[in-house]
Parts: C-alpha cells; structure tokens; sequence
C-alpha cells in the first residue's frame, strides 16, 4: 500500500483541564429589590423563580476579563503558555463590543504577544455545547490545543425594571481546555447541535442590530434588554428537548442513562434541572443545582456546572458525563464524554 492509500488515523479529543471564575460581588434579591426599587419581596422570588442570590459584574469587569481569566487558569493546570495555543472559542452573548469579537480582546489581555485564531461563537444558552462541537473538530483536523470558554455579563442587558428577567440570570465564565487523547483514553464520544430559527423571537435583544438599529426611541424602550416572550411554553420546552437529547446521544452509542455518572444541565432553573433528572430518572446527586446561588448564566451555565462539579469532586475519572443545553434562537446541543482527568 502506498502512503498516499494509507488510511488517515482517527484523532480524539479529550478535555484536558477545566475552571471558572465568577464575579466577586454577590447580589442577593433583597440587593436587587433596594437597588432598583422594585415592587416584589424575597420570599415570592425564592418560591417563584427559586434564585436567592447572583453574581453580577462591577464597573470594569468585562466579559473579555472573565474569559481571560479562564484561560489563564486552564494554561496555569496544565502547565503550559499561552504560545501552545492553536485557537481560541469564546462563546458569548454579551460581547464586550459589537466588533471585533470579544476572543479577540481576551486574547489581547491574556496572549497579548501571540496571533492564534481567536473567534467567538454566538448560541445564548446553547453556546457552550457549539463551542465544544467546533473546538473537538478543530482538535480531530489538526490543531493540538484549543481553548473553549463560555463568557457572561448578562446583568448588563437587564432591563432592571422588567421584574421577567431581572432576577434570572448571573454573570460568570468557564471553559476547558481541548487536547488529543493518549493511549487509551476515550474522550469526547459525541457533539451535537441543532437551531430552529423559526423561534427566534420567543427570547432576544430586539434592537441594536441592523433590524432595529440605536435609536433614541429603542433605548426609551429598553429595547436594548433581554426580552422573553411566553415563558411558560419556553420552560416546557427546555424540560422536554434536555431529556430528549440526553436519551438520544445515549441510545446513538449504546449508552444506558444509568451508567451515565453525572449530567451537566443547563442550569435555565432550578426547577427544569430537577424536571429533566424526574423525566430521565436519575437522581439529582448525579448532577447540580447551582440556579440559587448563581442563576442563569447563560452560554456559561453548562461549563460552570462541569467546572464546580469537579472542584466538588462530583466526577472522577472513567465517568461517563452528559452535557446538554437549550437556549434561544431555539438552540441546543448535547456533549456525551468520559472524563479523563485525574
């Protein structure tokens, strides 16, 4: 057989390192009612939405910080520079700026000196499970090392008078680290994405794009804010599409949902999570519960639940781990891996 007619051995994917970093101002719902004098009380906060408390950024945090200060950790425990780097994947939707990408300036502040790719990825809640998808084929075509951080200032895009949305989500960051296997370590099994962009509007920032762009009526309209229509009909959904794609990359790779040793959630609330953990039969010690203390994070969510989750000491390794994440636009995705770090 010539080289030419050689086959091209498979190359897998490993997640190498993973960390987060969160804001250190806490806010609790009693912080957010005084603030900006809303009419609701902690106690129908906790039993309604069931958030007690957030992270939220101060002036001069920036996405691009968290995420940097990601990178930074993933490199510091594995040993390596930022001259290792083949490419960078921040998924995000809170950019720092509309242009250029907010990986961009996270590479200035943590790789100032280098020029891998840097590129962000643009899912909301989903986001994290695109990145992992577009970084372990980056990885099995070719780069060595591929850094993916989901990054967030979703406070920065609450209408804080809109008492839908106020009190949902948090800021925070995480990400892993991508690297190919060795010897007979396993990896990244299976991702898998999906979009129905005929939902689209269901949850958006309707203005500041080309469809509605600045205006001084779209900012008197806090158009600029998240906006989330029927979010009943949204939380069905997200409840339904987790479990369904949690059973269908299993059952894709012969995997029983009992072997599965722990499942990354999107923490959307905490009630979907334990909805999800009823509807698949699990039990909720095989996974985490963090929307109380930090709500939703948005594309962060998935990584920071993997990130803690480790820290806790929730996943050995040789486990079997399931990540999976709806958000709007409707997107979603689904990550199926053994966890090969020690």
């Amino acid at each position: 057989m010539t080289d030419a007619a050689r086959p091209t051995p498979r190359i897998d994917c490993r997640i190498a390192a993973v960390a987060h970093h969160l804001p250190a101002r806490v806010w609790t719902n009693q912080d957010v009612i005084d603030a900006h004098g809303l009419r609701l009380k902690d106690a129908w906060v906790r039993e309604n939405i069931g958030v007690r408390e957030r992270r939220w950024c101060e002036p001069g945090e920036t996405t691009s910080s968290l995420a940097a200060e990601v990178c930074s950790q993933l490199l510091v425990k594995t040993g390596l520079t930022p001259a290792h780097v083949d490419r960078l994947i921040v998924a995000t939707v809170s950019p720092d700026v509309p242009t250029p990408s907010t990986a961009c300036v996270t590479q200035s502040l943590f790789a100032p000196e280098e020029n891998f790719p840097a590129v962000d990825v643009v899912a909301a809640c989903g986001g994290f499970l695109y990145a992992l998808d577009y970084g372990r084929r980056c990885v099995q075509t070719g780069d060595e090392r591929v850094l993916v951080v989901a990054a967030e200032i979703r406070s920065a895009f609450l209408n804080k008078q809109d008492r839908r949305t106020v009190m949902l989500f948090g800021d925070g960051a995480a990400g892993v680290l991508l690297e190919r296997t060795r010897g007979d370590e396993v990896g990244i099994v299976d991702t898998q994405v999906f979009a129905e962009g005929s939902h689209w509007q269901a949850i958006s920032v309707p203005a500041g794009g080309t469809q509605r762009p600045t205006s001084a009526e779209t900012l008197a309209n806090h158009e600029h804010s998240i906006t989330m229509r029927d979010g009943g009909s949204i939380f069905e959904r997200a409840v339904d599409e987790m479990a369904a794609l949690t059973q269908q990359i299993c059952a894709q790779h012969g995997v029983l949902i009992e072997d599965v040793s722990f499942f990354a959630l999107h923490q959307a609330s905490a009630r979907i999570v334990r909805r999800v953990c009823e509807l698949l039969g699990v039990p909720e010690s095989k996974t985490r519960v963090d929307f109380e203390t930090l709500g939703n994070c948005t594309a962060a969510s998935v990584p920071l639940v993997l990130s803690l989750a480790a820290e806790a000491g929730q996943v050995q390794q040789g486990d079997l781990v399931v990540a999976v994440a709806t958000g709007g636009g409707f997107t979603a995705g689904a990550a199926l891996f053994r966890w090969e770090l020690p």
